[in-house]
């Protein structure tokens, strides 16, 4: 996987067909550690946390999982298909599994399924609202740039606001294992991509391509694909972007707002069904 490599997705109101979907480029960010403070380092491991949240909702693990345990049943074609399935297999056994997942992401972000009502301080419900106020800010300074002039000065103090309340929330989300799963999810994910691009895989349904497999697993039950990669993907760009608020000692001074940031916030927007004026406040999970 490249280091710097991402995704690439237009806003798109409906799933597209399995063919619009070989665009995507799966290309995953490293898995950064970082020390006990909020450091830039911690939010960007915790930027590619949040990306692999949204890819569980795709579907991406589970699907190698569920391929992976009917291997006995599949009609492989090679046996080296087969050992690599066992490999999987094997592995399997020091990674989460998807309950284990699915309460790391509740508890960080307050998504998936194990946001569950009625689980209190161990789901994050206030994470996602203050993202979302964040997109909004910085929306609103978008659209009050004209030629001009810059806009007002209270846009920025909005964002600096917004983005320190973000740190604030995940400052207290950080701690147990938090930075050890995303390292040890990560090369789960690159695993299960891994594997699911496997030519003799895409033999085994006929098809070709990483996406059409994943189709043809989660099938008849396949989510909205792009609307849950374009989430995770410009979440972790907004938050790679907050990471530079924050200094060893944590610091609320955002850096300038590139036009990378500025699609980042929009595109967050409308994939999570919010539009430019939308109250912050409203529920996006």
């Amino acid at each position: 996987m490249g280091r710097n490599g991402s995704l690439v997705l237009d806003t798109i109101a409906v799933k597209p067909r399995p063919s619009a979907l070989d665009q995507f480029n799966l290309d995953l960010p490293p898995a950064t550690g970082g020390a006990d403070a909020v450091s830039a380092q911690t939010l960007q491991s915790l930027g590619t946390l949040y990306l692999q949240a949204e890819l569980e909702q795709v579907g991406v693990i589970p699907a190698a999982e569920a391929l992976v345990d009917a291997r006995g049943s599949l009609q492989l074609a090679t046996v080296q298909l087969a050992e690599t399935l066992e490999r999987f297999a094997q592995a399997e056994r020091n990674w989460y599994d998807r309950p284990s997942r699915e309460q790391l992401f509740a508890r960080v972000f307050g998504t998936g399924a194990g946001a569950a009502a009625g689980q209190g301080a161990a789901v994050n419900n206030g994470f996602e609202p203050l993202l979302a106020s964040l997109c909004s800010s910085i929306n609103r300074y978008s659209s009050d740039q004209t030629r001009l002039g810059p806009p007002p000065a209270t846009d920025m103090a909005l964002i600096n606001e917004a983005a320190g309340a973000l740190l604030t929330n995940l400052g207290l989300r950080q701690y147990g294992n938090t930075l050890f799963a995303t390292r040890r999810i990560q090369e789960q994910l690159e695993a299960a991509i891994a594997l699911l691009k496997d030519h003799g895989v895409q033999a085994v349904f006929g098809v070709n391509g990483f996406w059409p497999v994943l189709e043809r697993i989660l099938a008849p039950n396949v989510p909205d694909i792009s609307r849950l990669v374009e989430r995770g993907q410009s979440g972790q760009r907004l938050l790679n972007w907050v990471a530079g608020t924050a200094s060893a000692t944590g610091g609320s001074a955002a850096p300038a707002l590139g036009p990378e940031v500025l699609q980042a916030a929009a595109t967050w927007l409308a994939a999570s069904g919010l539009d430019a004026g939308s109250s912050p406040a409203r529920n996006v999970a």
